[in-house]
């Protein structure tokens, strides 16, 4: 049996030679929809958002 599958990060190019979780990154799954099971990078991110887990914050969330 091999390791877990590997899980693409959103944004990445279509033509990436290596488009999966990178070693030293901090991910965040997205959840439902079209992009359900993939990851985005937050390893920069300024800000992270408060309250509700898995919740997106953005412009006019309460």
């Amino acid at each position: 049996m091999t390791g877990l599958p590997q899980r693409r990060v959103y944004g990445s190019d279509h033509d990436d030679p290596d488009p999966y979780e990178q070693p030293g990154r901090e991910y965040v799954e997205l959840v439902g929809g079209a992009l359900d099971g993939q990851l985005v990078d937050v390893t920069h991110a300024a800000t992270r958002p408060s309250g509700k887990q898995g919740a997106a914050a953005g412009p006019g969330s309460h």
